[in-house]
């Protein structure tokens, strides 16, 4: 689970130095086959700090809080096409915010757009 107690779900649970390994379910539960004697699991999920968690003989359930970390992802950029992280794209990036659309009487998407980013042509095709 975060650290507001909401579960996680996909979180990966591995054996440490082992290939065994499952994943949380949708109410962050999971079960896996490890030896409470000697294993250590590894929790990780994307955005979240890495947690390893030693078993012992007395833990049959485990409450492991994942802590968030604020500074791993990047902006990402929609492209039309695809995705890409912001410091991959080698050309210009702007953007245009939804008070702006929102504040001009407009008519359409491609008026909202004119004029405002430069290097951007509109052309409207009547057919």
């Amino acid at each position: 689970m975060d650290q507001t107690d909401k579960p996680l779900p996909r979180v990966s649970v591995t054996v440490k130095g082992t290939k065994k390994g499952t994943t949380t379910n949708t109410m962050g539960l999971f079960f896996l086959d490890a030896d409470v004697e000697k294993d250590v699991l590894v929790f990780s999920y994307v955005g979240f700090e890495m947690r390893e968690i030693k078993l012992t003989n007395a833990a049959t359930e485990l409450k492991v809080v994942l802590k968030n970390l604020n500074n791993t992802l990047s902006d990402v950029v929609v492209i039309g096409y695809g995705t890409a992280t912001r410091r991959d794209i080698t050309g210009s990036v702007a953007s245009i915010g939804s008070k702006e659309i929102k504040s001009q009487p407009i008519n359409s998407f491609n008026q909202a757009l004119q004029g405002r980013v430069s290097g951007v042509q509109i052309i409207i095709r009547s057919t």
